[in-house]
């Protein structure tokens, strides 16, 4: 996800685990619609509307991406981060 969005490239997919958090402006985390931990087929039309919605607003989501990735995962950001994680 961190690669497509350093690229520009919007994030598509279901709102599981960490989607949402990671991908923020970036993309859309579409609800799954049903229990995932149970496997049960997940809502396609959800997915197919998050599809859409990025397709109609392509260049703000492109932007949104890239702009995400230069916030919170360049290498400087995250080389900070990990540091204050091993200190406290």
């Amino acid at each position: 996800m961190i690669e497509a969005l350093s690229v520009g490239l919007p994030v598509i997919g279901y709102d599981t685990g960490s989607l949402a958090d990671v991908v923020g402006p970036g993309g859309v985390a579409a609800p799954y619609g049903a229990d995932f931990r149970r496997l049960e087929t997940p809502d396609f039309e959800a997915l197919v509307s998050a599809a859409r919605r990025v397709l109609e607003n392509r260049r703000a989501f492109s932007a949104a991406a890239r702009e995400t990735a230069l916030k919170r995962f360049r290498v400087e950001k995250m080389a900070e981060e990990y540091i204050k994680f091993c200190l406290e």
